[in-house]
């Protein structure tokens, strides 16, 4: 009698309780296995820029297939993925479609995936790796020490020369990068780049300058690129900048250069109220004189 009530009951008691149990289970790893990750970004892109900072940079594009932020590992050519952080050491997250990851070391290759980011959850995969070649360094202005203004002297040209024991590399010039007044704006009527002559001089170009660009405004309190794709920097020769400064708006940075290798030369109107416009010729006339205080350029990067 006995055996046959605990047959009875053994079924009443067992199956509820696994069921509970199971069920329970399966909460439970519910709760720690997310059964739904992201999906991961798609069509991951990577190229080289211009980058107004210390160190080279490399811009990332690619597609969300949700909206959801995305982590980045980045790779130096042969090591190993390492993910990129914030200021307080978290996972770097980062919203949108777009980042351009700043202060990289020059002509090296870099390679990176990203992970979609859900509620502290990755996509099972990654993304594609895409991998570029960020920009050299030829030559960075790091000694300004400084920072006076020269207001309302526009209508004249200036001549930048870098010494080429300061250019660190060769290359095809990628960017000028020059530095703007910390009040005011400058005006660039045009802007010519060539090699200094072997003889004569110093001021006076191997060849005809070439035209890099018309018009460029820097404002204050910036740093602003100039692409000059069509020149190619050789760092055994001095490089020759020259600058129309525009007649109406030509405030300038005063700043004695202080690292030596860097010089200026300026030319200053022909006649009352009118821009000199000399940045282009080959053989300048007489009439520059040494302006080793007026600070331009700042930044040159060559690929």
């Amino acid at each position: 009698m006995d055996w046959l009530i605990l047959l009875v009951l053994l079924p009443m008691v067992l199956v509820p309780t696994v069921l509970i149990w199971g069920f329970a289970g399966c909460a439970a790893v519910y709760g720690v296995h997310h059964i739904d990750p992201p999906a991961q970004p798609i069509n991951l892109s990577a190229i080289p820029v211009i980058s107004t900072q210390t160190g080279s940079a490399i811009q990332l594009t690619w597609e969300n297939q949700a909206a959801f932020p995305v982590v980045i590992e980045r790779a130096e050519d042969g090591g190993e993925f390492v993910r990129l952080k914030d200021a307080s050491g978290n996972d770097l997250e980062v919203s949108g479609e777009t980042f351009t990851d700043e202060g990289l070391d020059g002509g090296a290759i870099f390679i990176y995936q990203l992970f979609a980011s859900s509620g502290g959850y990755l996509s099972d995969h990654p993304s594609d790796p895409a991998s570029a070649q960020t920009f050299k360094t030829a030559f960075l202005e790091a000694n300004v020490v400084a920072n006076m203004e020269q207001p309302g002297t526009g209508g004249f040209t200036i001549v930048q020369i870098i010494n080429n024991s300061l250019l660190a590399a060769s290359g095809a010039l990628k960017s000028l990068s020059l530095r703007g007044p910390t009040s005011g704006n400058l005006t660039l009527n045009k802007i010519y780049i060539s090699n200094v002559a072997a003889i004569g001089d110093p001021y006076d170009s191997d060849v005809p300058p070439m035209l890099v660009v018309s018009d460029f405004v820097v404002n204050n309190d910036t740093v602003a690129a100039v692409p000059a794709n069509m020149f190619f920097l050789d760092q055994t020769r001095p490089l020759l900048v020259a600058f129309d400064v525009n007649l109406t708006n030509g405030t300038m940075r005063n700043c004695m250069l202080t690292g030596g290798g860097v010089m200026s030369y300026a030319a200053g109107v022909t006649v009352p109220g009118q821009a000199v416009n000399q940045a282009g010729l080959q053989d300048r006339p007489s009439g520059y004189g040494p302006a080793a205080a007026l600070y331009l350029i700042h930044k040159i990067e060559v690929a």
